[in-house]
């Protein structure tokens, strides 16, 4: 005969690796309670990239919001200052001579 038969990559010696013989096949026991956290600190890793960038977006909301309402502040007290200037001159222009 020629080659091994090979079906659904299953060979006649019953190594699942195709184009392998039994001999060949090297199996690694996996465990269900491996110690590989690498998974959960990307996870973690992630989260806390998620959470840092809104924490950084707040802040520089806030920023902005003391930004603008220290603009308006100064605005407020100018508009605050000309109408004391046009209350003083109406007042000084109504007095008697």
């Amino acid at each position: 005969m020629g080659q091994p038969y090979h079906c659904c990559g299953i060979n006649p010696d019953r190594s699942r690796r195709t184009g392998q013989t039994g001999g060949e096949a090297i199996s690694k026991p996996l465990s269900a309670y491996r110690d590989d956290r690498q998974g959960r600190n990307f996870a973690s890793q992630r989260g806390q990239a998620i959470i840092g960038g809104i924490l950084d977006r707040l802040i520089l909301k806030t920023q902005d919001l003391i930004h603008e309402s220290e603009n308006r502040t100064v605005e407020l007290k100018n508009h605050l200052q000309e109408l004391k200037d046009l209350s003083q001159q109406f007042k000084t222009s109504e007095e008697p001579e």
